[in-house]
């Protein structure tokens, strides 16, 4: 069995036609319900109401602690976020796409012979957040196994700072 080819997919012309990695990485995430947008809210007014409470008012205990609620909705929310983003997983190779070692270019898709990327010139390595090229677009093609997924996600993004 050979490597699956790392150009996009032409679109099939008939209906069962066999489900691609992108379509398939596409569906996993898809968990914008009406109840996240719902948290969202509650989760942003619980992170913004104390702040502007403590604003106005003279109550020193509120003006003290208005911190921990705010820095508690404000970890939900991103927690809520990267759940709603759904998983960074490859589903032909498996491997996280924010953070795996980058045989193909995360890009077009090129096999990477040194560390850019002969063919476009983005540089796949956390370095590059210091250039202005490369980390900061979408991962297009799966930088592990070279298979088109066109993620929303970018390379090294779930690094922790």
């Amino acid at each position: 069995m050979g490597q699956p080819s790392p150009q996009p997919p032409v679109p099939a012309a008939s209906t069962s036609a066999p489900v691609t990695y992108a379509q398939q990485f596409a569906s996993r995430q898809r968990h914008r319900k009406t109840w996240v947008i719902a948290t969202a809210v509650a989760l942003f007014a619980l992170a913004v109401v104390p702040a502007v409470w403590a604003m106005f008012t003279r109550d020193w205990r509120v003006a003290l602690f208005w911190m921990v609620p705010a820095g508690l909705g404000i970890l939900l929310l991103k927690g809520l976020l990267r759940y709603a983003r759904g998983t960074p997983h490859c589903p032909n190779c498996r491997q996280n796409v924010t953070a795996c070692p980058a045989v193909f270019c995360h890009l077009c898709g090129a096999t990477l012979k040194t560390r850019v990327c002969d063919h476009c010139g983005a540089d796949p390595t956390w370095t590059a957040g210091f250039q202005d090229i490369g980390l900061r677009q979408h991962i297009t093609f799966c930088p592990g196994c070279g298979v088109y997924l066109n993620t929303p996600f970018y390379r090294f993004e779930d690094q922790s700072d």
